[in-house]
């Protein structure tokens, strides 16, 4: 949502400018003066829209005064706004409510200045004051979302983390133990051949301990970036597995638009069955299929129809959470494999 704002703020600031150059009066500035007024302050709002540091905004507010000095028209009120919520988001809410009583300050100020009469003075003060309001209500709005963003990721990590730990404590804490014994047991065994039989379990459930280990860690990698186009996403996630044991292809068909949190579950969804299927299913080819949208992973496995692990169950609430599903098909796969399905909300 702080992207929204941001971007509308974008559209006011250049609409905001190019009324600045026709309205100005030529009076106060010539045409030179104004357009270096108006280059400038749209370099300094896309320095701090790109990096958000201090020494941005401070050079966008003062900016944002200049055209409020010289434009005299309720133009100059827009830009006002934005140079609000530059101020608060990179300087804190103490300077922008000082900026913002500036603000009010030097419209009372042009205004007597001018020996304007009382009623435009008192008009342009409360013009000036109401800039101020709604820049900082905007800008309060904007820090709410990120920090909303911001604990949603936060929520989302340690989720991810707690999955992690039960997957190494189910899969490889049980295997590890059985290594354990099976050395120590070997230890005891007074017959030779005995001994190497248990030796050569040992070095298998050891074989079998490194590959879950590897799925895991492949299952913690980024998924991708939530801007990426998703076709190329799960490309280069099939492509990935180049160096595995499983040969997976990507196919799509219809295309549809996406949302950022559906392109994230989607990414996350392919990420986690593949990973599901290297690690159980004891299968030599998957393919990720993209219709529109429903997006499926199937294998050419053994098939199951046991508990499913516990990041789908994950998975299914966050796909509930945008109206979607998630549908199993044991045997509905390549030559009889597992099938999985994330059926997203059809767009209205």
């Amino acid at each position: 949502m702080n992207r929204v704002h941001l971007h509308l703020l974008d559209s006011i600031l250049v609409f905001a400018t190019l009324l600045y150059l026709n309205l100005a009066p030529t009076a106060l500035a010539r045409e030179s003066l104004l357009l270096a007024v108006a280059l400038l302050t749209i370099t300094a709002w896309v320095a701090w829209r790109r990096t958000e540091h201090k020494v941005a905004a401070v050079c966008f507010s003062l900016c944002a005064f200049a055209i409020f000095g010289t434009a005299n028209n309720p133009i100059s009120i827009l830009v006002l706004w934005c140079a609000v919520v530059a101020v608060h988001m990179s300087l804190g809410k103490r300077a922008a409510y000082l900026y913002a009583g500036a603000i009010v300050v030097a419209a009372f100020a042009a205004q007597v200045a001018v020996h304007a009469p009382a009623s435009k003075t008192a008009l342009e003060t409360l013009a000036g004051a109401a800039a101020a309001a709604v820049g900082l209500n905007l800008a309060s709005t904007v820090s709410r979302q990120r920090w909303h963003e911001a604990h949603q990721q936060d929520m989302a990590m340690a989720k991810e983390r707690e999955r992690i730990a039960a997957t190494l404590h189910d899969a490889l804490g049980h295997r590890l133990t059985t290594i354990g014994l099976s050395l120590d047991y070997a230890l005891r065994i007074p017959d030779a051949q005995k001994r190497d039989d248990e030796i050569a379990r040992a070095r298998a459930n050891v074989s079998e301990a490194l590959h879950e280990m590897r799925a895991t860690v492949r299952a913690m990698k980024p998924a991708a970036h939530p801007d990426e186009d998703i076709e190329s996403a799960l490309s280069h996630l099939a492509a990935s597995f180049a160096t595995t044991s499983l040969n997976v292809e990507f196919t799509h068909t219809t295309r549809a638009k996406y949302t950022t949190e559906e392109r994230m579950l989607m990414m996350h969804f392919c990420q986690e069955a593949l990973t599901n299927v290297l690690r159980h299913s004891h299968a030599t080819k998957a393919r990720i299929d993209l219709d529109g949208r429903i997006l499926s992973v199937a294998d050419n496995g053994v098939g199951t129809a046991g508990p499913e692990a516990f990041g789908i169950t994950s998975l299914r609430e966050r796909a509930a959470g945008l109206q979607g599903e998630i549908l199993t098909l044991p045997h509905g796969g390549i030559d009889g494999g597992f099938r999985i399905e994330l059926h997203l909300k059809e767009k209205s």
